[in-house]
């Protein structure tokens, strides 16, 4: 089994997440800071002076000129807030969204509250469970929002089933203990597909292009979390589960695996100010992900269930760990604090 490359970006190396606003999840919701976001954030991905053919030539003769003309990118799990992908329309790209529901960030679709609801409603009514199979609900300033649920993305009737996009990523909404059911939960309460959380995130690979990314961010940038010791601990070791399924869950070829975070160092400094952190939970959540994750998961006293699944006494997770080599893993363990974001480039 090839050994992937990982890369770790921190806030001495290049992070985009400023430490600065680690208690201020309303930063990732204002236009201006997120189009400064993105541009420090695509080049670390892998994605950098992107253009079409239609309009290189533009580009290269105007220093001005937005280089991200032509990607094209789908948020799922958009929630209330539709800033991160209309960042992205304003820096040229072409931008999606889907969620489950018609969250806030459809509203500018309707002329009122009570319309968005009503819509819906008789959405559901006429559709019935087929209102959750993906399909155009609109546009909001470059942005095609599509309402759906992603485990049904390429069901025969989805209107994005044969969609690629060169970045998908979910925005805080992957761990949202419930906040999300685009992700964590099937919408209805009878899910009539049985579609488990394993397969949910691993149906978006197929929607990467070939050199695209796909992207996680921790569930603190949906703003319903503060940073404390317990939910470093518990984010950290869901993250880096996630990352090492997306890495083995498919054949596609990987380019680079990525942790982008908060140093271990300045970690400490922001935790070991909190006098209201647990000792035990301090010393966990500033230990290895790594070991945290293998010892949540498989010891007898484990109370975390992996995305890879228990079998065979964790076979999946342990083939998993292996294609990252031993420096790769000790780096992990020296430097990384707390997980901001996780994401793979397919080949």
């Amino acid at each position: 089994m090839d050994l992937i490359n990982l890369e770790i970006t921190d806030e001495t190396s290049g992070s985009p997440f400023n430490v600065t606003y680690i208690n201020r999840p309303d930063y990732f919701i204002r236009i201006n800071n997120l189009e400064r976001f993105w541009r420090r954030f695509l080049p670390i991905l892998g994605i950098e002076n992107f253009q079409d053919g239609s309009n290189a030539s533009d580009v290269s003769n105007n220093s001005n000129c937005s280089s991200y003309n032509g990607l094209t990118s789908l948020e799922v799990g958009v929630g209330h807030h539709l800033q991160k992908s209309q960042a992205l329309a304003v820096l040229g790209a072409m931008p999606s969204a889907l969620d489950a529901t018609v969250c806030g960030a459809f509203s500018k679709l309707y002329t009122s509250e009570r319309e968005r609801i009503d819509s819906y409603l008789k959405q559901c009514e006429q559709k019935g469970n087929k209102v959750y199979i993906p399909h155009m609900a609109g546009e909001v300033n470059k942005v095609k929002l599509y309402l759906g649920d992603i485990a049904l993305i390429n069901h025969d009737e989805s209107v994005l089933r044969e969609q690629e996009y060169d970045l998908v990523f979910f925005f805080g909404s992957v761990f949202s203990d419930g906040i999300s059911s685009t992700i964590d939960t099937f919408t209805l309460s009878e899910d009539p597909y049985k579609i488990r959380l394993e397969e949910r995130l691993k149906l978006p690979i197929l929607k990467v292009k070939s050199g695209g990314i796909l992207l996680a961010t921790s569930s603190y940038h949906c703003g319903a979390f503060e940073m404390d010791a317990g939910h470093v601990s518990r984010f950290n070791k869901r993250l880096i589960d996630l990352l090492l399924y997306w890495c083995s869950a498919s054949n596609r070829e990987i380019e680079k695996a990525g942790i982008v975070c908060v140093s271990k160092e300045r970690t400490r400094q922001v935790l070991g100010s909190n006098i209201l952190n647990d000792l035990d939970e301090l010393e966990e959540a500033l230990s290895d992900p790594v070991t945290n994750l293998s010892y949540h998961t498989s010891s007898p006293n484990g109370t975390y269930t992996s995305i890879l699944g228990k079998e065979d006494n964790y076979k999946r997770l342990k083939e998993a760990l292996e294609r990252f080599s031993h420096d790769d893993k000790r780096r992990i363990a020296e430097s990384v604090g707390r997980i901001e974001a996780v994401y793979v480039k397919f080949m």
